[in-house]
């Protein structure tokens, strides 16, 4: 009994020694999945949701919102079964029924919309997204990686979802139409017309090289993305605080499709208000935004 009483103690330091062990290496094996998964964040902040991609976006949302929005129709034959090359010629456009063009033209402004607030909304879940995974990342609690950890991964899976959703927008996409653009006409060989919205990006003031002398101003043009100007766009001007009626009838809308346009006949040491856009078509179904430019002409000498 003796024996057996002191074999029964002296395995107690082992079985010690043992819950020891396992809790070390419990302790490891948690700390190991913690590493692995805040590594996991740590790359999705890096390389698919960095800061510069997020400037990125930001950058092309605030342009969209500035462009102006049209239709851009293409030519096919249903028999043939191949599009034509060339964009809509007018021939065909004349074709059209106008109440359904119309119809057509307040949709695409309403996709428009759509598609913007949109941009916006993924955006901003974009945003939040990476504010969250960096407080996880930054707070020190190791419940994210644990219990929560299938909430987290979730998160991340949405935020993919949403940048993918994000930068397929932003990309020319198909007007969506119930109804024949043509009138029917019984032919066999029918006409289809395939639609779809493009983008401009809006004209802008070339605001370090445009000069103002003291009866005239010489204003340089360019799109946002630096390049020269391809459309033919309205330039409007306006007398700030007028003095008389004559001064009150001081503004004028000039028609222009170079990158450098004069305005002459100007009176001086008085404030001007310059506006460009481009002119408007029939294809255009959404414009909110125009370039504003103020200047001050000079004392003459």
């Amino acid at each position: 009994d003796r024996a057996r009483f002191r074999g029964l103690g002296s395995t107690c330091p082992n079985s010690m020694d043992t819950v020891m062990f396992m809790e070390e290496e419990m302790k490891h094996e948690t700390f190991m999945v913690v590493q692995e998964r805040k590594n996991t964040i740590m790359e999705f902040l890096n390389i698919k949701l960095n800061d510069s991609l997020l400037i990125r976006c930001n950058n092309i949302a605030t342009i969209l919102k500035k462009s102006s929005f049209y239709i851009e129709m293409h030519l096919g034959h249903l028999v043939v079964g191949y599009p034509l090359p060339a964009t809509l010629p007018e021939t065909v456009l004349d074709l059209i029924v106008s109440q359904k063009f119309k119809r057509m033209k307040m949709r695409g402004n309403s996709q428009t919309k759509i598609q913007l607030l949109l941009l916006d909304e993924y955006l901003e879940q974009l945003e939040k997204g990476r504010r969250s995974l960096l407080q996880i990342i930054q707070s020190g609690s190791t419940d994210s990686y644990l219990v929560k950890w299938e909430e987290v991964s979730q998160h991340m899976t949405e935020l993919s979802i949403a940048l993918n959703n994000f930068l397929s927008m932003v990309e020319p996409c198909r007007l969506h139409i119930k109804n024949h653009l043509l009138p029917f006409t019984g032919a066999t060989n029918i006409l289809l017309i395939q639609i779809r919205l493009i983008t401009k990006t809006p004209v802008v003031f070339n605001r370090l090289e445009s000069v103002v002398y003291d009866n005239s101003v010489c204003l340089k043009l360019h799109t946002v993305e630096k390049q020269d100007l391809q459309d033919i766009c309205e330039l409007h001007f306006k007398l700030q605080k007028p003095q008389t009626p004559l001064e009150m009838a001081h503004s004028t809308t000039f028609t222009i499709s170079t990158n450098c346009f004069l305005i002459n006949h100007l009176l001086p040491n008085r404030l001007y208000e310059f506006t460009v856009r481009r002119a408007e078509t029939a294809m255009l179904v959404y414009e909110e935004w125009h370039d504003t430019l103020t200047l001050k002409t000079l004392m003459p000498q």
